[in-house]
């Protein structure tokens, strides 16, 4: 928990490679020495196209679950592990569930300063159908918001590292 001199900072991280960008910017271009950050990350329960009800092997996606989850709290993990190898006072705070409303709701329990996340640039069809978690934040946080808007990177396919590793 942040100490009373300390300003929290949530940074949203998703494993991908725009979430990794905005957190280099933070680390970058305002962090502080005495910030308390609190990475929320969002167990993604459509990371695999086999939760389609109806002709699925109910086993089969029990497992394929588990596969998920296990892979989540790696990359929890290794969110913390970044933390403590900058240097940063923190804390990962894992939720289940939309994103950008479990990271308002972080901040807003937190009494945090501000809210700073990447965004991906997905095509208006794309976002209408999908949705922004950046687009929901900016327009839902009663707190400031940075939304770090990069380039398109040269491996799109490999949208989220945590994930690479554990597809089968």
């Amino acid at each position: 928990m942040a100490g009373e001199n300390e300003r929290t900072v949530v940074l949203c991280m998703d494993g991908s490679y725009h979430s990794e960008l905005a957190f280099d910017w933070y680390k970058s271009h305002i962090r502080k020495d005495n910030d308390y950050v609190i990475i929320a990350t969002c167990f993604d329960r459509h990371a695999h196209g086999i939760y389609a009800f109806g002709t699925a092997d109910s086993a089969e996606l029990a497992s394929q679950l588990q596969r998920d989850i296990d892979s989540h709290k790696e990359h929890a993990e290794e969110l913390k592990k970044k933390l403590a190898n900058e240097g940063m006072k923190g804390e990962v705070f894992i939720t289940a569930g939309k994103a950008g409303e479990n990271a308002i709701k972080v901040a807003h329990d937190r009494n945090a300063a501000m809210i700073v996340c990447g965004a991906r640039g997905h095509g208006t069809v794309r976002r209408t159908i999908m949705g922004s978690n950046s687009e929901y934040i900016m327009h839902h946080a009663d707190i400031p918001v940075i939304i770090c808007r990069h380039k398109p990177h040269q491996n799109p396919t490999a949208e989220h590292k945590h994930e690479d590793k554990h597809k089968h």
